[in-house]
């Protein structure tokens, strides 16, 4: 009957009750009564069914651990407590028209204010990632950790094998060691015989590391680089034609420095296995004879423009290493 007004209450022993006030105005069509479960504990219950309230649900997560924050107390404004995230980390509660915004808090992580928005009877869903404040022993492994051992398995592309190691000497702050050894290298021309080497190269670095209280990290580093290198194969082409030349065998030092930025980050779900993204330059020059003298071809150059780009000269260096941290 459309003149019917009275207030209907569903009840379920699992459920918090459920309050739906009927008047002239109501849709009476059809209603979708959704009940909130008693695991969602709150200690103060806003019934959905009253005009000004709408049901917001939302999921909290720990960024430090990548999973769901159980036990985190949502507000309102007026420090009311309405709902508590459970152990996946969600929320189900109904929160007055007048309320903007909701405050979640709890004891270890940095409180956040978050705004809400109304569309009809429902609010929608928020995601919220809290940034933890205190830490424990197993968040803070990688910052009592001294050593982290590294493999950069983008210099196979180069003929090269790649180690690194660091030590920390305070929280922020290591010293370490990169190694390259070449067994196979190989410097491509263009329309011309490829050059072949073999030798090794190391740098001293130093590194400051933005934060190390969280499992992920930036950094600065400068380093030092030497090298030997000892070419079996070194090809000088002819200046009319690249594709005739000859091949001569040449070895030296070289001496450089270099300076870049980077990112590493303990694995998810792990304690020890490390990621690092690291870009940066380099001076590292090539030591041979620009050119020779040839008996059929006459002055021959040597090309370099590999050395610099892609060779252990490169002037831009990215790499990505994987190792562990102990």
């Amino acid at each position: 009957d459309r003149k019917y007004k009275d207030t209907l209450v569903f009840n379920h022993p699992n459920y918090y009750p459920f309050i739906k006030r009927v008047n002239s105005n109501s849709n009476l069509k059809l209603n979708f009564i959704e009940l909130i479960p008693r695991s969602f504990i709150i200690d103060t219950i806003c019934y959905v069914a009253y005009k000004e309230n709408r049901l917001l649900s939302g999921e909290i997560t720990d960024t430090y651990r990548s999973e769901p924050l159980k036990g985190a107390v949502i507000s309102l404004e007026n420090e009311q407590v309405i709902s508590y995230s459970n152990k996946n980390g969600v929320f189900k509660v109904a929160v007055p028209r007048s309320a903007k915004e909701i405050i979640v808090s709890h004891e270890d992580f940095k409180t956040k204010i978050i705004p809400i928005k109304y569309e009809k009877k429902y609010v929608g869903k928020v995601i919220v990632n809290m940034d933890r404040t205190n830490f424990q022993k197993d968040d803070t492994l990688w910052k009592s950790y001294k050593h982290i051992i590294e493999v950069t398995p983008l210099e196979l592309a180069i003929g090269s094998i790649g180690i690194k190691y660091q030590h920390f000497t305070s929280v922020k702050y290591c010293f370490g060691l990169q190694t390259s050894t070449y067994f196979s290298g190989i410097g491509y021309g263009i329309n011309m015989p490829s050059s072949k080497f073999t030798g090794f190269k190391f740098a001293p670095f130093f590194r400051y590391y933005e934060s190390r209280l969280k499992r992920k990290s930036s950094f600065l580093e400068v380093k030092l680089i030497s090298g030997y290198f000892d070419f079996s194969e070194l090809y000088y082409s002819w200046k009319e034609d690249s594709r005739n030349g000859v091949f001569i065998s040449e070895n030296f030092w070289s001496f450089g420095i270099g300076a870049g930025l980077g990112w590493s980050s303990i694995f998810p779900h792990s304690k020890h296995m490390i990621i690092t993204i690291s870009a940066g330059v380099q001076y590292f020059p090539m030591h041979v004879p620009d050119s020779i003298e040839s008996d059929n071809f006459g002055k021959l150059n040597v090309n370099k423009l590999w050395w610099y780009i892609g060779g252990p000269g490169s002037a831009v260096v990215v790499n990505i290493a994987i190792g562990g941290i102990f």
